[in-house]
């Protein structure tokens, strides 16, 4: 009994505190998150308020610019003049990469009117979006006006190394967390038997004064039904047997006193009990006396 109670006592205290300790971090953790991705957001910004103030300063395009602009920001760049796409977007990326900046091209034409506008000066603004099924990348486009001429830059930069970032920090959350709920079920099987053990100690009290108070209650009615037999033995009681020997007075009533003093003392012994009875419920009323 005692090791059941404690064990569904411990599921109970332990499962509250784990489902309390492991939505705290879930909830840390995806504000952690949001604040990284933000960084590195805010990060990219700078770096495209950098690419337009060179992309605006610049008389023409060259391939090795480009080049090494893509190599800097680990992504892929396409440039488009009016609309039309420079040669360096098919001559310098794989088939996969350009498909990969020809889908978001495509994406960016048909929704630009519903994406945030993010001026950087009087003829240079960019806009950030995510392409559909390619949430590994965050793109970005400049749009240069010169003249009657509108110059944009797509730029697709990977969020590989930000998702094996984010990926680290839960590996790091979850062997944090991990043995602190082994130590917090640890914590819960040795508080809920240091709760009990009271409880337990007053159980087996309980028994063994039952078990005694039995004992006690049983001699006194062992001697009530010895004399209540002896005497109806010597009375012969029966059926109709009305020989053999006549109970005195003198014994009846040694008899009668026996059982008299007997039942006082059982008396005594109940009147103990339900004493000990208010104690344990807290209602124990002592009346004084000399």
């Amino acid at each position: 009994m005692f090791k059941k109670v404690r064990l569904r006592l411990t599921l109970l205290w332990g499962g509250i505190s784990t489902l309390i300790l492991i939505c705290m971090t879930l909830g840390y953790l995806y504000v952690s998150e949001q604040n990284l991705l933000q960084s590195k957001i805010i990060s990219w910004q700078n770096d495209i308020t950098l690419i337009a103030s060179g992309l605006g300063g610049q008389q023409s395009l060259t391939a090795a610019w480009l080049a090494g602009l893509e190599k800097k920001e680990n992504g892929l760049i396409a440039v488009f003049d009016n609309g039309s796409p420079f040669l360096y977007n098919r001559l310098s990326h794989t088939q996969e990469a350009t498909a990969s900046l020809e889908t978001a091209w495509q994406y960016y034409q048909k929704n630009k009117l519903s994406f945030t506008k993010h001026p950087l000066s009087r003829q240079c603004l960019y806009r950030d979006f995510v392409v559909p099924g390619k949430e590994s990348f965050h793109c970005f486009v400049i749009e240069v006006t010169k003249k009657e001429a509108t110059l944009e830059m797509l730029l697709m930069l990977p969020l590989s190394g930000l998702r094996s970032s984010l990926v680290q920090q839960r590996i790091l959350f979850l062997s944090i967390i991990l043995p602190a709920l082994l130590g917090l079920w640890a914590f819960a099987w040795f508080f809920t038997g240091k709760m009990l053990f009271p409880i337990e100690e007053n159980r087996i009290r309980q028994r063994r004064f039952l078990a005694d108070a039995s004992h006690e209650l049983r001699t006194p009615l062992a001697v009530i039904l010895s004399c209540t037999e002896a005497m109806l033995e010597k009375l012969h009681i029966s059926s109709g047997a009305n020989t053999g020997p006549v109970l005195s007075f003198a014994s009846l009533a040694a008899q009668l006193e026996t059982v008299r003093e007997e039942a006082i003392h059982m008396s005594s012994l109940l009147g103990d009990m339900l004493t000990l009875v208010s104690r344990d419920a807290g209602r124990l009323y002592l009346r004084k006396a000399p």
